[in-house]
């Protein structure tokens, strides 16, 4: 940590101001103890429209420098994200690492955009200069760490792997209708294809689902790893064309094309000394509602499968509603009528409320302009240090450690806890609310009996993105999924932040 001590609040400079770095402001929405200190990116417009942006959703104070250099010299940033286009990424890293390596730069850690370079051996002189500056570091994974995927393994391996084993087959797929700027589609720049764009993601996932809970990656021992790459679409002489004019005479994919379908193969040994094996599958060429992430887990008597565009919100629109076109139902969006999934946009505060005089009526405090809490009551630490949730209408903080206490304490109100968005970056501990009628409401934990009396998750609707299933080989352990847990079953999921 290059000697620096525990810090209360981490402060983050983004790199890079184009279409990950939204992302990531919308994401770190969710995540407590951060803010974004600094914006550097070499177009003035951009830095200086994303730092208002950052300051806006209140992640600041935030300001836009006109340098690398001067961002790291200004002590204001302990981290860095790296979301610069893939070409540049490498210049980037050699430049901290001389700041840091002069003692210039104080910096906890470092965190990129995948890939870390066009090339293994780029790849490899990043982790380098990362490690030689002795920097934190890791790359910007969001799959491994979304509501589904860990509620997903976590059912299955507390629940069927103890009665059945191990699972033995993991696939995954991330597929849409092609990238947002010319640059991606430059082999040279990009560093080839969809395979080195989207095919990390599968092949993590995968993994991830196949190893055991708590161990290390050794867990799973590489045997080999194969893949096919191919030009399905793009470089259709009427596709070529139409590239060429929405990228610009630069992206010719008649004469430079990168893969647009790719799909890979590796076996693993697991700790018992069994064959499993990750199935990836990505592809440009996908053309539906929009980006589409397909995840399935298999073993000896279950199974588990989550399909990002089986919503449970969908909207149908007919012809007769016109419009541009836009990106607000789901990522890379390909149309604006029939009937669309919508991934939800998930609140981005706790939302507090307080039982008024009539039994059963809700009083919410006042909001801010944006329709969330102000920021100052979302969770943090209290005047004491201690780790908080909110505060309460007295202007109390509400502890985390007075988790548990509620359930006694009886029903004076109800504070609704975010769900954390899919594409987040960030690792969250999901936990489960089950959609039957009876289990719609848990109460967790309660603060104070005087101000709130219950922490709950409210869910509607029996549908959802993640299912699971096993035979009836394999019993069942107590503890309600669904208000039914009765064997040889499907059984819908949803996923929620603990």
């Amino acid at each position: 940590m290059n000697g620096n001590a525990p810090i209360g609040t981490l402060r983050i400079g983004l790199i890079g101001s184009g279409f990950i770095a939204n992302f990531h402001l919308q994401a770190l929405l969710n995540v407590r103890h951060v803010s974004v200190t600094g914006i550097y990116s070499p177009t003035a417009a951009h830095r200086e429209a994303m730092a208002a942006k950052a300051n806006a959703l209140e992640l600041g104070p935030c300001r836009p420098f006109p340098s690398l250099e001067a961002m790291l010299l200004s002590g204001e940033v302990d981290a860095l994200w790296i979301g610069v286009p893939n070409f540049a990424r490498l210049d980037t890293m050699r430049e901290i690492h001389r700041l840091v390596k002069a003692g210039w730069a104080k910096l906890v850690g470092v965190a990129c955009e995948k890939p870390l370079g066009r090339t293994l051996a780029e790849a490899r002189e990043m982790l380098r200069l990362a490690e030689d500056a002795k920097l934190f570091h890791g790359y910007l994974e969001n799959q491994v760490f979304s509501s589904a995927v860990q509620r997903g393994k976590d059912i299955v391996w507390r629940r069927a792997v103890p009665v059945c084993g191990r699972p033995y087959l993991a696939r995954a797929a991330e597929e849409h209708s092609g990238p947002h700027m010319p640059w991606f589609w430059q082999g040279r720049r990009q560093g080839g294809g969809v395979l080195s764009d989207m095919t990390c993601h599968s092949v993590e996932v995968g993994r991830y689902l196949l190893t055991k809970p708590g161990a290390p990656r050794t867990d799973l021992i590489l045997v080999s790893a194969s893949a096919t790459v191919g030009n399905l679409k793009w470089t259709r002489p009427e596709y070529v064309e139409r590239l060429k004019r929405m990228m610009g005479p630069d992206v010719d994919y008649a004469a430079r094309p990168a893969e647009d379908f790719a799909r890979g193969a590796l076996t693993f040994r697991d700790a018992d000394g069994h064959q499993v094996m990750v199935e990836a599958t990505n592809s440009w060429a996908y053309v539906g509602a929009g980006l589409r992430i397909l995840i399935e887990l298999l073993g000896p008597e279950y199974s588990m499968e989550f399909s990002s565009l089986s919503t449970g919100l969908k909207v149908f629109l007919s012809r007769d509603v016109t419009g541009g076109q836009g990106e607000d139902l789901v990522e890379k969006q390909n149309a604006e009528q029939g009937l669309m999934p919508v991934v939800e946009n998930e609140p981005r505060h706790l939302r507090l409320y307080r039982r008024g005089p009539a039994h059963g009526r809700s009083v919410p405090p006042p909001l801010a302009a944006d329709g969330n809490l102000p920021r100052r009551r979302r969770g943090g630490r209290d005047a004491d240090g201690a780790l908080s949730l909110g505060r309460n209408r007295a202007g109390r903080a509400i502890p985390v450690a007075r988790a548990g206490k509620l359930r006694a304490a009886g029903g004076a109100g109800v504070v609704f806890i975010p769900l954390i968005p899919a594409q987040a970056e960030s690792k969250a501990s999901p936990a489960f609310a089950g959609t039957s009628r009876s289990t719609r409401r848990q109460p967790l934990a309660s603060p104070s009996p005087s101000s709130f009396t219950a922490f709950s998750f409210r869910m509607s609707g029996r549908t959802s993105g993640l299912m699971s299933s096993w035979s009836k080989s394999a019993s069942q352990r107590s503890g309600r999924i669904t208000g039914q847990s009765e064997p040889n079953s499907i059984l819908c999921f949803r996923s929620v932040l603990a």
